[in-house]
């Protein structure tokens, strides 16, 4: 098993549908893998590979959502019922963010950042051995958490120093009482890839799905 030394524990709780498999994205949405219930997004990567990034559903916001065009990557989107805006800052930059009106009232709300998702990751099912089992009838038997990860199996006969060595933070993601962990796995992922303290290839995000 490998080993780390830093070990973040992020615990999220709430309340979203019921997400339990995948969907492929058609090839105007890139082609790839999202979450049951997420919308597909295509993705042009600077290299020319297109693929795919998901908008979470939002159980607070009706609506689909909406895929932000208006950026080279296309890399961006909205939740629910908010659609892809901008503006024009003081200094001549854009600013994007997502809008909405009701009535006389605006409202505006960050942009999801989108990164290609990875059917290895969040189609794919773990299993992390933690006990025997012995029922009433002495029958015994092997019991397993079942989880999704960033990275492959993490449990090895022997450590790959390697990959320990690169290892320096491990994420694990807690979802709510509907079992969608492959959906708190990609968005924990993109949160990863976003934030600057630790190189994102360095973190590994783990999320255990409770039967």
């Amino acid at each position: 098993m490998m080993t780390v030394p830093l070990l973040l524990i992020i615990l999220i709780l709430s309340l979203i549908p019921d997400i339990e498999s995948t969907i492929t994205c058609s090839d105007d949405e890139g082609a790839g893998t999202c979450p049951d219930g997420e919308k597909c997004c295509r993705i042009n990567d600077a290299d020319g590979t297109i693929t795919s990034g998901c908008i979470p559903h939002n159980p607070h916001l009706k609506g689909d959502g909406m895929c932000c065009n208006d950026t080279i990557r296309q890399d961006t989107g909205c939740a629910g019922y908010y659609y892809c805006d901008h503006s024009i800052l003081d200094t001549g930059e854009n600013d994007y963010y997502c809008s909405y009106e009701e009535k006389d009232t605006s409202y505006r709300m960050p942009r999801y950042n989108l990164i290609p998702s990875s059917e290895e990751q969040i189609g794919r099912v773990h299993g992390f051995p933690l006990t025997d089992f012995t029922d009433d009838n002495k029958n015994s038997s092997k019991v397993a958490m079942a989880y999704y990860s960033s990275v492959p199996f993490i449990l090895t006969a022997e450590p790959d120093p390697e990959i320990d060595e690169q290892i320096e933070v491990v994420v694990v993601v807690v979802h709510g009482s509907v079992r969608n962990a492959d959906e708190y796995l990609y968005s924990a992922i993109v949160s990863s890839e976003i934030q600057q303290k630790y190189p994102p290839e360095n973190v590994v995000v783990i999320s255990p799905r409770f039967l």
